[in-house]
């Protein structure tokens, strides 16, 4: 875990301590600027950024589903869920 500020344009930073879990920045994808961010904090929440350009989109989440409905399915998101360990999976019995 270390001190981490995240520099949010138009809008206050960001700071937590924290672990860096996955960032994903795809060539080719339908928008190149374009790349998502994931960090857990010490108390075991979760920083989702959605850089696009020349802003970005946070939230704050408390359960991977919220991850998961935050950044959706796209082959990104889906690479950002292996690196991160997070199960994107749907299970039917």
């Amino acid at each position: 875990m270390k001190d981490i500020t995240l520099y949010m344009p138009n809008e206050p930073d960001v700071s937590f301590n924290g672990v860096l879990l996955g960032e994903v920045r795809k060539e080719g994808d339908p928008y190149p600027e374009l790349w998502y961010t994931l960090y857990k904090t010490k108390a075991g929440k979760f920083i989702c950024l959605n850089h696009l350009g020349c802003g970005n989109a946070m939230i704050v989440c408390e359960t991977e589903a919220e991850v998961v409905d935050f950044f959706g399915y796209s082959d990104s998101s889906k690479e950002l869920y292996s690196a991160s360990g997070i199960n994107d999976k749907q299970t039917i019995d």
